[in-house]
């Protein structure tokens, strides 16, 4: 069976793909996976690593110029005729979307040759490539309740995020934590906010970071790279530990609270392993999906939401005392999170690809 998956962007597209695809692998005789994206962005070094083949093209996204909107045509034209090419000569049995303009060639080649398309959103609202091939489309997986109700169509199923069963096995692990130069006994913090970081949000940090002296938990700072040297002078207590990067998962299944972005594989990894949030979504991203996101956990009351505009080193650390130092408050929220949670997403998804592809 050839399958082809089509992602790139960004993480919260890519590793939800991975998830799926090492599933497929071990799960699925004689499959065949190709992944396809741009050649030039971060999802070719990402899935090569993971020991995927993987076929790029040359394709940008964002640019706002007359000129740069004209030559994102041209390359996208390049591109679609690369796919059809391609599938016609080697045809796959199914072409699996995870969003993002980046996977629009693969698609459309699929739709002019009748290839079975699955789309999967990871977000709570529906992005516009995937809107765009929606009606093309044979199966459409979602990973909220709400979208599920606002698309309302037979071929829409609520089955979750793939990226929820890979860290779903994770446990607390005081290794991780001594690991840091803290104790696994006191309650744990752990604020991250992507690969990047966010420079609003350790702005707020660094004020926050010297009030935590002699609190009763301690605290785990992900600065990302590119910020890691402003937090170098600052004089952090002995219960607060700064970082450039982590292994995200890891960590987060041996935390008791997290603050981080609304971004759709954190929100996976959260609900997948319990763990209560403050989010503070991103205004800076299509359709303000990380606000949207934020919001269906924080009507279960799996999480709190302070927008950025609203974002303080005193309201911060206001609600992270409030929460800390209330443990059923705490063991509620993670209940509300597991609730969210769809453990089984990898299989479930599968299962209804390889059905949907045997009835039609």
């Amino acid at each position: 069976m050839k399958i082809i998956f089509s992602t790139g962007g960004t993480g919260g597209r890519i590793y939800p793909a991975l998830a799926l695809a090492n599933y497929m692998k071990n799960n699925i005789k004689d499959v065949d996976i190709t992944f396809t994206g741009s050649s030039k962005h971060m999802e070719k070094d990402i899935v090569t690593s993971a020991g995927f083949h993987f076929e790029g093209y040359h394709l940008k996204s964002g640019s706002r110029s007359l000129f740069h909107k004209f030559m994102q045509y041209v390359q996208l034209g390049f591109a679609l005729i690369l796919m059809y090419f391609r599938f016609l000569f080697n045809r796959p049995d199914v072409v699996i979307g995870f969003g993002a303009y980046i996977t629009a060639p693969t698609l459309l080649a699929a739709k002019f040759l009748n290839i079975p398309i699955i789309l999967h959103e990871q977000n709570s609202s529906l992005g516009k490539t995937n809107e765009m091939f929606f009606k093309a489309a044979k199966l459409v997986v979602v990973c909220y309740p709400n979208l599920l109700e606002q698309l309302n169509n037979e071929k829409v199923v609520l089955l979750g995020n793939p990226r929820a069963s890979e860290v779903s096995g994770l446990r607390f692990d005081e290794k991780v934590i001594e690991s840091f130069g803290l104790d696994p006994k006191l309650k744990t913090i752990l604020v991250v906010m992507g690969s990047l970081g966010s420079e609003s949000v350790n702005h707020a940090m660094s004020e926050l970071i010297p009030a935590l002296n002699k609190k009763p938990y301690q605290l785990i700072m992900v600065t990302g790279k590119k910020h890691y040297d402003a937090f170098k002078l600052l004089d952090e207590p002995d219960n607060v530990v700064i970082v450039p990067y982590v292994d995200q998962a890891a960590i987060l299944a041996s935390s008791d609270l997290v603050i981080a972005r609304g971004g759709a594989t954190t929100a996976a990894e959260i609900c997948a392993l319990g763990i209560p949030s403050i989010i503070i979504p991103s205004p800076y991203v299509s359709n303000n999906h990380q606000y949207v996101n934020a919001v269906e956990l924080e009507k279960v009351d799996a999480a709190r939401i302070i927008k950025e505009e609203d974002l303080s080193a005193d309201a911060l650390i206001e609600l992270i005392d409030d929460l800390m130092n209330d443990e059923e408050q705490l063991k509620a929220m993670s209940n509300s999170a597991l609730s969210l949670a769809k453990a089984q997403a990898s299989e479930d998804i599968t299962k209804a690809i390889l059905e949907k592809i045997s009835n039609d």
